[in-house]
């Protein structure tokens, strides 16, 4: 019989939904604000994100908001 450990994808989420909004939230991060050679990279950090929680979410039945 095969067991799946699913707080391991939760804590996973966790960890990453805690990363993303630290790195968010700090001053010099402010996305809308900057150049467009500094948004690009910091814009695909955060659909990166925002789709692997997504998809993680799904894997629990969770249905998850497309904006905040």
């Amino acid at each position: 019989m095969c067991y799946y450990n699913t707080s391991i994808l939760a804590e996973y989420l966790y960890d990453l939904a805690s990363a993303f909004n630290s790195f968010y939230s700090k001053a010099d991060n402010r996305i809308k604000e900057m150049q467009l050679n500094e948004q690009k990279p910091r814009l695909a950090l955060a659909l990166s994100c925002k789709q692997v929680i997504s998809n993680g979410l799904a894997l629990f039945g969770i249905n998850s908001p497309e904006q905040m």
